[in-house]
Formats: structure tokens, C-alpha cells, sequence
């Protein structure tokens, strides 16, 4: 038996799978379509997957089902055939690395054989010395010869001169979260990163001429939503809601208003897998609108992604 559907969400609009029904049909197999990753559900049911990985969504190796059905029962395994390998890999940053050092952490992450077969995205996390100037861009150029394919995701934090920062902040919450974060032991390392993750997140709320201020967000038809409408008032503003309720949904249609969907630091124009997964429910078309604030001007970003 062949089947299209999800048989791990029973809320899914893939036509939600129940494995206790398929076992008890009877059949000798049943091959699933709809996930693209490999997985034995049991002896008898199986998602053979993709031969070959499509996007990030999709990390490790990817084949074929292959079975045997005979007198004593099915066997089946899974046997990997992918020519290539989507990979994700971590690298943790502190102060004493220099631009250099970063480079060569990267080359670093696999042996040279992987690093021209496969994808790799490498994400680049902790705290970044202040004076090194890592510009995204230009760091994948020079890595380019060294990887068949790389993207990176900068989420590093600046290494901040703590006593100028306060000095500059002595009167708001900036100044008084640093001088509360002195009382305690800025040499354990926890608290140091918790100082500069709290500084990180203040920094960014500073407003100033340069500051954009989101006004309202119009969700034409994106994802679950069809003419959703979200006022933003001035200042802080949360958005709650129980799980499945569409808060991860208003995050990337943010996202997708301002940068679109396609990959960054590509020449190939590959879409980004929010693209496939955030496509309306009811409509063919995204369709959406951002009323936003900068240097005191109103403006709206009306957008197809």
C-alpha cells in the first residue's frame, strides 16, 4: 500500500496518519510519502524519503527503502544513496578569537573531503571581540574555494567596553542593568554572557533617528491567516498565544515583508524552506502589508513574496 500523509501531527493538513490504524489493515508494507527524511515507523511502514536532500530541513543522509517480503515476514532497511549531505554546524566565538582564528574555525568543521561534497550552514554563536569587523558577505567569499556550498548565520554578540556603556547609559535601564550586573561576578562566565545577551537585547531597543518603529501588519494570506490585522502601539508590545496559534507564522511573515524568502549570500536563487511551509491555505498567492515608522515618516511596504 502507497499513502501520502503525516503520520506524526494528527492535527496536520497533510491527511493526518494514525499508525495503530495502518498496522491493523494487514498489509505487508505500507511505503509513506510527505516527509522527506528517511524513517522506519516499524517492520512493516516506512517513509523511504527523498534520494536526495532538498534544503536545511533535511540534514544527514538520504536513500532508499529497500525489503524483502517472503514466507517468515517483511524486512526492510534503509540504504543510503545521497551523493550529498545538508549539514549544520555550530561555532562557539569568545573575545581572545581574531578574525583570522574565525576563519580558520571554520575550515575546521569538517575534513576536506565532506567540506567539497556537501551543503553546509554554519552558525556562528557566543561573544565577538569588538574590533573585529565581520562582515557576512565578505567572509563566505573568501570561504567559497573551500566549500562546495556554505551560508552562515552571524548569531555572535559584541563584545561590549562595559564601563564606557555605563557611563554613556548612567540615567535609563541600560546603565542601571549594567551597574546591577557589577554587584554580582562578572568572572563566571554565565553571568558575563547573561550581561552581554541583557545588553544585546537593550542595545536593540534604543530608539534614535535611525530607529524603524512597526505600526500595524496587514496579513493579507500567509500561512494560516487571511486578512489577519495586528496594531502595534509605541513602545514595548507582546504578542501571545497558545501553541499552533500562529505566533512563530507573524515572526517570519515579518521576516519575509523585509527580506523575502530566497537564501542570502547565494548566486543561485534557492528559496528559503519558510517559503514552502508558510504558503497560504486558501489562496495561490502570499500577499501582505507593513506599516512601519522611520525617521519620523510613515511608510508602508505592500509585498508578494
Amino acid at each position: 500500500m502507497i499513502l501520502h500523509g503525516d503520520i506524526y501531527d494528527r492535527n496536520s493538513v497533510y491527511l493526518p496518519l494514525n499508525k495503530d490504524y495502518l498496522d491493523s489493515l494487514g498489509f505487508d508494507y505500507i511505503g509513506l510519502g510527505h516527509i522527506h527524511k528517511p524513517n522506519i515507523i516499524s517492520s512493516k511502514i516506512a517513509y523511504c524519503g527523498s534520494p536526495e536532500p532538498l534544503h536545511f530541513g533535511e540534514q544527514g543522509e538520504h536513500g532508499i527503502i529497500q525489503g524483502i517480503i517472503d514466507e517468515e515476514g517483511t524486512h526492510i532497511d534503509f540504504i543510503p544513496i545521497s551523493s550529498r549531505m545538508f549539514l549544520e554546524k555550530s561555532i562557539n566565538l569568545d573575545p581572545t578569537h581574531g578574525y583570522v582564528d574565525i576563519i580558520n574555525m571554520i575550515k575546521s568543521c569538517d575534513d576536506k573531503v565532506s567540506l567539497n561534497k556537501n551543503l553546509y550552514r554554519i552558525i556562528l554563536e557566543g561573544i565577538i571581540n569588538r574590533e573585529v569587523k565581520l562582515d557576512i558577505e565578505d567572509v563566505v567569499s573568501s570561504l567559497e574555494e573551500d566549500f562546495y556550498y556554505i551560508e552562515l548565520v552571524n548569531n555572535t554578540i559584541m563584545d561590549y567596553d562595559i564601563d564606557s556603556l555605563e557611563k554613556e547609559n548612567e540615567d535609563n535601564i541600560i546603565g542601571y542593568f549594567i551597574k546591577a550586573m557589577k554587584e554580582k561576578d562578572l568572572e563566571d562566565k554565565i553571568i558575563r554572557e547573561a550581561l552581554y545577551i541583557g545588553l544585546e537585547s537593550l542595545m536593540k531597543g534604543k530608539v534614535d533617528d535611525n530607529t524603524m518603529i512597526l505600526q500595524e501588519l496587514n496579513l493579507v494570506s500567509f500561512g494560516k491567516f487571511e486578512k489577519k490585522i495586528i496594531h502595534f502601539d509605541e513602545g514595548l508590545n507582546i504578542i501571545y498565544g497558545d501553541n499552533e496559534s500562529g505566533k512563530t507564522t507573524i515572526h517570519n511573515f515579518i521576516d519575509g515583508m523585509f527580506y523575502g524568502f530566497l537564501k542570502p549570500y547565494v548566486k543561485r536563487k534557492i528559496y528559503l524552506e519558510e517559503h514552502e511551509k508558510y504558503k497560504p491555505w486558501n489562496r495561490e498567492e502570499y500577499m501582505g502589508i507593513l506599516k512601519f515608522k522611520k525617521r519620523w515618516k510613515n511608510l508602508w511596504n505592500p509585498k508578494g513574496f
